[in-house]
């Protein structure tokens, strides 16, 4: 009778074997990539962060001409003197500009949305170490330059290309890329890595440059956590108030393992892949119940005479459980493989500049998660199979003698019904009589279309312009406008003006028939005083009305002494309009 029952099974319900199977493996490879990407945020940046030596925070200082050899010693002093117990290192670099450097198939176009800084270097030697690749230590020689991956993916260049550089004399020398550099603790800063002897020779024609300054130091954490950037913003305002250092800090920043947006998408990738296993587990729950009741339900009679003859109640269990605990057991195998190779590929393509090699070891959280769905599916069946329990052995031997039961009704619900038309009066009775089982089926399609939305409205949020231009201060631009310090004084008139330049740079594009118009607007790091203390923000102005999503009544700041600030710090702060 079991293998009877169990082809006949799989012989009538083809189709909804093959759903069952497949979402049973993609929960399970949803479930087994999360492992692998919780992993990575947890055990693999603390390795990377230990690997790389990573500083807690790094300064870009412009130094005076005394300080290119003899270093920093002024603000070593000044941060010792803040945070005595720090530990700092520094090394020099050149800033480079993108008409600075070329390589073969170089596309300008793609320079226009990097917001970055571009530095020739050594390799660091103390602090924020980069690897290869393949996460080991590399060498650059003489002739040779070392390239970061989020530059190489952006850009399409690869080892082998020619790579060349033009000093700030005006001379050109050729390198030969030989290394994909990772550079986890910059995001807002691409380097170049030269040898020792190459970047002595190169600085020797680059008498403007910088110095990285590398700082560790207790006061930056919070419970063995970086603490974000309230330190750096408490150290900003230091340097912005001592007289020295206010125009040669150019900036300072955290490490990025923690805090950018490379790691704000890991985090959010990891919590969707989450979500999205929660909402298919719980469909694959429903779905089961719906299955297995109705499996229950036609060899109900068969049942019935079984529990007459004394057979024990674990025996139908299995009957009905095997074919569901191997699709379970089936497809967490198929899904935890599929898993490692999904979580692979989302590290490769979200956490690409981690220094962290996986081991065998590794993928323990990924089997893990797998054995938990396999071992939660293998419940809910044993959950849903409690319906056995409740056949009547001779309602069952009965069987198809019996009548159709007749539901009876309240007089006043009887009334109500009889005034419908037949077909609604059989549905309202079919769902008040099975109310729970209709509730279930909601739960489950409101799941499912939950995981599609969040799935379209995470893309949107992410990547739809719409929603820079609308929160943020971009506006829909035809075209971005990037000149040099010295044509914009050209513009100006020498006179430093920038509506000047900006009227003459609207002539030019209307005297050579260019249909267009360039608009300047300004910006400056601020601080906005809240009853919790300081808040670093961008300070705008001239920006277009057009360009903003205003909420709440507000309208654009008229008034000298009227502002117009972002919702999520008025929210934060309580701030109301007035």
């Amino acid at each position: 009778m079991f293998l009877r029952m169990i082809k006949k099974d799989l012989r009538d319900s083809k189709g909804l074997n093959v759903i069952l199977l497949l979402f049973m493996i993609i929960v399970s490879t949803l479930a087994s990539a999360g492992g692998l990407l919780q992993l990575e945020n947890t055990r693999g940046i603390s390795v990377s962060r230990q690997r790389c030596n990573a500083a807690d925070a790094y300064i870009v200082y412009s130094p005076t001409s005394e300080e290119l050899d003899t270093g920093p010693e002024y603000l070593i002093s000044f941060l010792k003197s803040k945070m005595p117990g720090s530990v700092i290192s520094w090394q020099p670099v050149i800033s480079i500009s993108t008409s600075n450097f070329d390589f073969t198939g170089k596309d300008a176009e793609k320079f226009q949305g990097m917001a970055t800084h571009y530095y020739l270097s050594t390799q660091p030697m103390d602090m924020d170490l980069v690897y290869d690749e393949k996460n080991r230590p590399f060498y650059v020689e003489n002739g040779h330059i070392a390239v970061t991956r989020q530059f190489a993916r952006s850009t399409g260049v690869k080892v082998g290309d020619t790579f060349t550089i033009t000093t700030q004399m005006g001379r050109q020398y050729e390198f030969v890329i030989s290394a994909i550099a990772k550079d986890p603790t910059r995001e807002w800063h691409t380097g170049f890595f030269l040898s020792d002897a190459d970047f002595a020779f190169i600085s020797s024609e680059s008498p403007c440059q910088r110095q990285f300054l590398y700082v560790q130091d207790p006061s930056l954490h919070s419970n063995s956590i970086l603490s974000g950037t309230d330190p750096l913003y408490g150290l900003l305002r230091d340097f912005q108030d001592n007289s020295f250092l206010k125009d040669r800090v150019l900036t300072i920043c955290a490490d990025c393992h923690l805090f950018s947006n490379n790691a704000l998408i890991s985090y959010i990738i990891f919590i969707f892949v989450m979500v999205a296993a929660l909402f298919m587990l719980i469909i694959i729950v429903f779905t089961l119940c719906f299955s297995i009741r109705s499996a229950v339900k036609k060899e109900e009679r068969e049942l019935g005479i079984m529990k007459a003859l004394g057979t024990d109640s674990l025996s139908f269990r299995w009957l009905f459980a095997a074919k569901y605990i191997a699709f379970a057991v089936t497809g967490g195998i198929i899904g935890c493989i599929a898993g490692v190779f999904a979580g692979y590929y989302l590290l490769d393509n979200f956490y690409s500049n981690i220094t962290y090699t996986l081991s065998a070891v590794d993928l323990v959280p990924s089997v893990l998660a797998s054995a938990m769905i396999i071992v939660l599916v293998i419940f809910f069946i044993f959950v849903a199979l409690r319906r056995i329990d409740r056949i009547s052995v001779m309602d069952a031997i009965n069987g198809e003698n019996r009548a159709e039961t007749i539901r009876h009704h309240s007089s006043k619900k009887a009334k109500i019904l009889q005034k419908l038309p037949v077909p609604l009066c059989l549905a309202v009775s079919d769902i008040t009589a099975k109310f729970r089982r209709y509730v279930l089926l909601m739960i489950a399609f409101t799941a499912g279309s939950i995981l599609v939305m969040y799935s379209i409205q995470l893309h949107d949020t992410m990547i739809s312009t719409d929603f820079l231009h609308k929160y943020y201060t971009y506006g829909d631009l035809d075209f971005g406008l990037r000149t040099s310090n010295e044509f914009v004084d050209e513009l100006s008139n020498h006179t430093g003006r920038c509506e000047i330049a900006e009227r003459n740079i609207n002539i030019r594009l209307r005297n050579a028939g260019i249909p267009a118009t360039v608009d300047f607007a300004f910006c400056s790091n601020a601080n906005l005083c809240t009853d919790h203390g300081y808040v670093s923000v961008v300070l705008n102005t001239g920006i277009e009305a057009d360009r903003l999503h205003i909420v709440k009544g507000g309208q654009i700041p008229v008034l000298r002494n009227e502002i117009l600030i972002d919702r999520y710090n008025a929210l934060h702060n309580g701030y109301q309009i007035g």
